[in-house]
């Protein structure tokens, strides 16, 4: 192991369907919802500390769907932003978790949006980056629209790169995926930081960028690439810091696989610095039922954008790529107060978050039941995606009174 990992566990404590693990200074719980007794799992979590202080069932009741939500942000205390990507539209949420507004619409004109990458809350404005249409938005705290100002980078290298979110200092930070030129070979994927004022480009890093696609041999593509090892990027709410992690899968050696491993790095806006964590945990296996479903999936994709039947085993056999291990971390989510949150595959199946705690540098391991998803994460609270049944519930905890840090 790379990392001194801190581990509470308060399960014994707790009914069977709610469960606790972690050090009392991180957002650690585990909430499923579809259990026999609610007032029960209240109960246990109020005496841990915790609050179930607010859920919303997604589904029917609403015009839109949690689940598709994405670029989740805290806007104030326990208020949330998430862009939907189906009707193209930012959405505000109350502390509890009842929908308040829609920002925008779908569309290419001022204040309209088509996929957004990043959401930027400051003092004063909210700052919304559309990686697709090439711009970013300022809107007041009150959602009027300030401008609307497009990323034209005309220096190199940044003049074909795709703007990702804008950095604490007004600049703006960029990527540009560089494709192999070999169906054998992984992409790049190049970090760039742009200053509009100055008209000058730096690039940050050089990262691994996998290779989600398969060629077929007559043309076309099919962006399918199951247990990626490409690098993940993540960028703070206020724009401050940058984060990327690579995976890894360590050597095996003796027959025995060592592990998993995954580089933490961040950039310092203010610095202009790079820092470095290095995380390691034991191997999850790819099983062959996993390995059997991406091999049938990639087939059907195949034959799907016309890849005679014929022909497409021995393009699955040179381009698919199936690792030993799944990769070490599958998503990577920032903590409105700067801590990272790493998923990571388990052998139960049970969600599993590794937490990079800022300033300190703390890590503590955090596991949620089986199909459930953290949202968001903000200074006092976390939303959970959790089953509920054939639904699906949205639930806030937060500190109890007293045990908040302010």
């Amino acid at each position: 192991m790379c990392h001194a990992e801190h581990r509470t566990d308060l399960s014994a404590r707790l009914t069977p369907c709610v469960g606790l693990r972690g050090t009392p200074g991180v957002v650690a719980l585990l909430a499923t919802l579809a259990c026999a007794s609610a007032s029960a799992a209240q109960g246990a979590l109020a005496s841990a500390g915790w609050n179930v202080v607010a859920t919303s069932r997604s589904g029917t009741e609403l015009p839109f769907d949690f689940a598709a939500l994405r670029t989740w942000t805290e806007f104030s205390r326990d208020t949330l932003l998430a862009f939907d990507p189906q009707d193209g539209v930012l959405r505000l949420f109350a502390p509890d978790l009842r929908a308040m507004r829609a920002i925008g619409r779908r569309g290419d004109g001022p204040g309209e949006l088509r996929v957004v990458s990043h959401v930027k809350v400051g003092r004063g404005e909210v700052v919304v980056t559309d990686a697709m249409l090439r711009r970013r938005t300022r809107f007041s705290r009150g959602w009027r629209l300030r401008e609307a100002l497009a990323v034209e980078a005309r220096a190199e290298p940044c003049r074909s790169a795709q703007p990702f979110g804008e950095l604490l200092d007004g600049t703006m930070l960029l990527t540009e995926a560089v494709a192999s030129t070999s169906t054998a070979d992984d992409a790049s994927l190049a970090l760039l930081r742009w200053d509009a004022s100055g008209s000058s480009c730096t690039r940050l890093i050089q990262l691994k960028a996998g290779r989600p696609y398969l060629r077929a041999p007559a043309g076309g593509v099919v962006l399918y690439q199951p247990f990626d090892e490409g690098a993940l990027l993540a960028l703070s709410p206020a724009g401050d810091r940058v984060y990327v992690v690579e995976r890894r899968q360590l050597p095996k050696r003796s027959g025995v696989d060592d592990g998993v491993t995954a580089v933490l790095r961040t950039y310092d806006v203010r610095t202009g610095s790079w820092s470095e964590r290095v995380l390691s945990w034991p191997a999850t296996a790819v099983t062959p039922a996993a390995r059997d479903s991406a091999w049938r999936e990639a087939r059907r994709r195949l034959i799907g954008i016309g890849v005679p039947s014929g022909e497409v085993d021995a393009v699955l056999s040179s381009q698919l790529k199936l690792p030993r291990n799944r990769p070490a971390v599958t998503s990577l989510l920032v903590a409105s107060d700067g801590g990272v949150w790493l998923e990571r595959p388990s052998r139960d199946r049970r969600a599993t978050y590794t937490v990079v705690a800022n300033p300190d540098a703390s890590v503590t391991e955090v596991r949620f039941g089986e199909g459930e998803r953290v949202l968001a994460v903000g200074t006092h609270s976390v939303w959970v995606l959790a089953p509920a049944h054939e639904d699906l519930r949205v639930v806030r905890l937060a500190r109890s009174r007293g045990n908040v840090r302010r």
